[in-house]
């Protein structure tokens, strides 16, 4: 606009002034914006759909803002989230950005890519429309959705790892603002965890006030006048928004307590313990009763663990046994009358339990031993990927992590260990080809986990993976042994595809 109107000769606030002086004589309006001047005769190309003013996930939604200021924060598009309902929001969708900014955001995404690969995609524009037309959009990360278009498209291998969302354009990455009830920015950043996470006790503080009434003080008995009834979930309306909080039982340092979390994991999570706090409490259980059928040999493997002391392991496995018990009971626990229930069941169980996890750890820490006194005396390669392997299974609260079925699998997987390092070096040639193996199953299985939203890497089927490279171990190293399920490199690596 300007350099169409202004003369060459005002370069400085003074000689703007003494041009415009003299032009405005003649031309009074030539500075002044017009709707000819502001409307884009092209703006009907730019369909509705294509820069929403609102984000719909789920029940949550929230404006979307856009501002082309480069160089700072706002610049692109700007989610504006209620902080209350910050930790419902899920970062799954948000790579994708409004439908009106793909093609460019892909064009950009595939001049990330490594030379050798991004040779075999152009011109970008051309193929990034053609794989955006061949995807649906938000139904999976971009970068697995275009690593497997890409692929197919350009006749070449493209890893969702190849590319580097870090280094596109800021105006290219969603900004997420949390806003406060008056619309008042409390925090800004491009990453939502990491937001998430900068704000947590202002989010907890929204759904706890939202929920007022619902969190009691932390108690070691679990009455009426105590902990009440426990709801599944608690929703009041903040600003106009539904906030929903969820009712947990939260060990604290003097008992537990009701306190409103922000997500149903969180919830899941907290109340899990807090159950086992409680449970643990009301069932006490003598040493003597779980250890009197123990030989003197045992009682001595079981004092080589990574607990610290018999008494802690004690702890571990009537942890478990508790955790177990509550798996067996199924039925979510919500009163008073609920959880004495389950405690009655509890108290008559638990020792016999426990004295049975104690058993099953003797051979577990027996194995660990002779692991350890090889690993003493060995080095390389190898030796170094079993000490690897030897703190991955046994850590302090392993018996309560683990649980019992896994448990059970351990002496095998060390046994294993065991004939491993006591072939070397004979066996050197072939240990190298296992570990060749290995390399790349956890190679594919670190990818997969990097690709995963963080919530769902704790989930059952992609834990069960980790338990088949266990499994692959034996059969590398050990193979008359026997492996649980049949597992190959193969089979593996399907699994990790198999995830989605």
């Amino acid at each position: 606009f300007y350099d169409q109107r202004v003369g060459p000769e005002a370069i400085s606030a003074r000689h703007f002034d003494t041009w415009w002086k003299k032009t405005r004589r003649q031309q009074p309006d030539l500075l002044t914006f017009t709707p000819d001047t502001v409307v884009n005769q092209d703006a009907a190309s730019v369909l509705e759909g294509d820069y929403p003013d609102a984000w719909r996930q789920g029940e949550i939604q929230f404006p979307l803002t856009y501002q082309f200021e480069p160089g700072t924060e706002e610049d692109g598009v700007t989610a504006r989230v209620p902080v209350a309902l910050l930790a419902n929001l899920k970062s799954v969708g948000f790579d994708w950005l409004v439908p009106g900014m793909r093609t460019e955001l892909v064009t950009a995404l595939i001049k990330t890519l490594p030379k050798h690969l991004r040779r075999q995609v152009v011109p970008a524009p051309d193929f990034a429309a053609a794989a955006l037309a061949s995807v649906t959009p938000r139904s999976e990360p971009l970068v697995n959705a275009m690593a497997r278009e890409l692929s197919r498209l350009g006749r070449c291998t493209i890893e969702p790892s190849d590319f580097d969302p870090g280094a596109l354009p800021d105006h290219l990455r969603m900004t997420f603002a949390a806003v406060d009830e008056r619309g008042t920015v409390l925090g800004r950043s491009k990453s939502l965890a990491a937001l998430r996470k900068k704000l947590a006790p202002r989010v907890e503080a929204e759904v706890s006030r939202a929920a007022a009434g619902t969190e009691r003080p932390a108690a070691v008995v679990w009455t009426a006048e105590t902990l009440g009834n426990l709801p599944e979930t608690v929703t009041r309306e903040v600003g106009g928004r539904k906030v929903t909080g969820y009712p947990a039982l939260v060990a604290e340092k003097d008992g537990v307590a009701v306190r409103v979390l922000s997500t149903p994991q969180a919830q899941q999570n907290a109340t899990r313990q807090g159950l086992r706090a409680l449970l643990l409490s009301s069932a006490p259980t003598k040493a003597k009763a779980v250890t009197s059928g123990l030989t003197n040999m045992e009682r001595l493997a079981l004092g080589r663990n990574p607990d610290g002391s018999f008494e802690a392991l004690i702890e571990d496995c009537r942890a478990c046994a508790v955790d177990e018990l509550i798996a067996a009971h199924g039925a979510p626990v919500r009163t008073p009358e609920e959880f004495e229930a389950l405690a009655a069941t509890v108290r008559s169980h638990l020792p016999g339990r426990v004295a049975r996890l104690l058993k099953a750890v003797v051979p577990v820490l027996s194995h660990a031993h002779e692991v350890g006194v090889l690993l003493d005396r060995s080095n390389g390669e190898a030796a170094d990927d079993v000490r690897e392997q030897l703190q991955s299974l046994l850590f302090p609260g392993f018996v309560t992590d683990l649980g019992s079925r896994r448990i059970a699998d351990l002496p095998r997987y060390l046994a294993a260990a065991t004939q491993r390092l006591e072939a070397l070096p004979a066996s050197a040639h072939r240990d190298a080809a296992g570990m060749d193996v290995l390399d790349r199953v956890y190679g594919a299985y670190d990818k997969l986990l990097a690709r995963l939203p963080e919530e769902r890497r704790a989930a059952p089927e992609v834990v069960e993976i980790y338990w088949m490279i266990e499994e692959l171990r034996v059969s590398l190293f050990a193979q008359g042994l026997g492996t649980r399920v049949p597992v190959s490199e193969k089979r593996v690596l399907k699994a990790i595809d198999g995830i989605r």
